[in-house]
């Protein structure tokens, strides 16, 4: 979708290159690269994202999760009602 955005809306010439957050923030860091990062899981990063957002070397123009965003594991209620293991990490694990 941001590929498409991004040349049929404005026109910009795009490469795509697959990535996760480590390796992202990880290039980011090292490389000043890649120019976008249009899904970034921030929470996961250590302090390498605050840094590289202090030293201004990137910018966030949203925040999508705020107010009241949360990550986490989630089942339907009729599955967590058949079974009630399944509600804790130690449960599933187990």
């Amino acid at each position: 979708i941001s590929n498409f955005l991004l040349e049929q809306g404005y026109g910009c010439d795009v490469t795509v290159v697959p990535s996760d957050t480590t390796p992202a923030v990880t290039s980011l860091s090292e490389n000043n690269e890649p120019d976008i990062v249009p899904e970034l899981w921030t929470n996961s990063t250590g302090e390498a994202y605050d840094k590289l957002k202090e030293a201004g070397r990137v910018i966030e123009l949203t925040s999508v999760l705020e107010p009241g965003g949360v990550e986490g594991w989630w089942i339907p209620t009729y599955l967590a009602e058949e079974h009630p293991e399944l509600t804790t990490i130690e449960g599933v694990m187990a």
